[in-house]
């Protein structure tokens, strides 16, 4: 069967009749649509730039001077700044995600800071852990949970395994549960800046029995550049404040319980104080 040739004008049309549809589109997505290249697409993309009819990201274009409340990222924070920021609510979250884990359970861990502050956590507990943070699982090692990573490519700055390889590995298995790390929370789904990450995450998602996503409240109301997952995809969310409508409304809508970790808070507080 021989796929439908475009013309640039119907390329692009095509592209601003999803922007206004979607808010975001990435190159891959719109390359998918008009059966042609990436490279094709980019240049759409820089020609409808310069007209002034959109706004290239990583990976993707927005609306210029949307109207959506949604705040777009294009670029990821450093690690050692996303070590610090929200520190306090991001232990808490940590504390309670580790409530919902028991013995012998096999688990999926992420990338980030706030699911690194969760491998601490459990370190000793008897349970098997998959991960392709290496810093994770490096910090997990010498500990009492069994740690697995799988094949793949080693990038970033973190860094983390990702790649077909790892892909096909992570779908051998069957987790209890995955517990996941994002960048933003919008009405529509979950997002993450790496396109590369987050078919890693997709691959989780989709061998785990639960999906509980661990976020704090600075990331309502954020879209990046690639969606990691539907919200109906996500079992739980762990946060430090109950998010604003109509997020809380998706949210429910879409069977996704929610734990505020602002209860555990204080116990945090004492903790860290009595480490001193």
């Amino acid at each position: 069967m021989t796929s439908k040739k475009f013309h640039a004008s119907q390329r692009r049309d095509m592209i601003l009749s999803s922007l206004e549809e979607e808010g975001l589109v990435t190159v891959p997505m719109i390359a998918k649509l008009c059966e042609t290249s990436e490279m094709t697409i980019r240049r759409d993309f820089d020609f409808l730039e310069g007209l002034g009819l959109l706004a290239r990201t990583h990976g993707g274009a927005i609306l210029p001077n949307s109207p959506s409340a949604k705040k777009f990222d294009t670029i990821e924070p450093s690690l050692d700044r996303r070590n610090v920021l929200n520190q306090r609510a991001k232990f808490a979250i940590a504390a309670l995600a580790a409530q919902q884990i028991g013995p012998n359970q096999t688990i999926a861990l992420d990338v980030g800071s706030t699911v690194f502050a969760l491998a601490d956590r459990i370190k000793q507990m008897p349970i098997r852990v998959f991960s392709t943070s290496l810093p994770i699982a490096s910090h997990l090692g010498q500990s009492g949970a069994k740690v697995y990573v799988p094949g793949g490519e080693v990038q970033g700055s973190e860094p983390s395994i990702v790649g077909v390889k790892a892909v096909e590995d992570l779908r051998r298995f069957h987790f209890d549960i995955s517990f996941l790390g994002v960048s933003g929370l919008a009405e529509d789904g979950f997002y993450d800046y790496s396109i590369e990450e987050t078919e890693i995450k997709a691959a989780m998602v989709s061998q785990s029995k639960r999906n509980i996503v661990l976020m704090d409240s600075s990331k309502f109301g954020r879209v990046s550049v690639a969606r990691v997952s539907e919200l109906t995809n996500i079992s739980m969310l762990i946060t430090e404040k109950i998010p604003p409508e109509p997020l809380l409304e998706s949210l429910d809508a879409a069977g996704v319980e929610i734990l505020i970790a602002s209860s555990v808070v204080t116990e945090m507080r004492k903790e860290i104080y009595n480490g001193f």
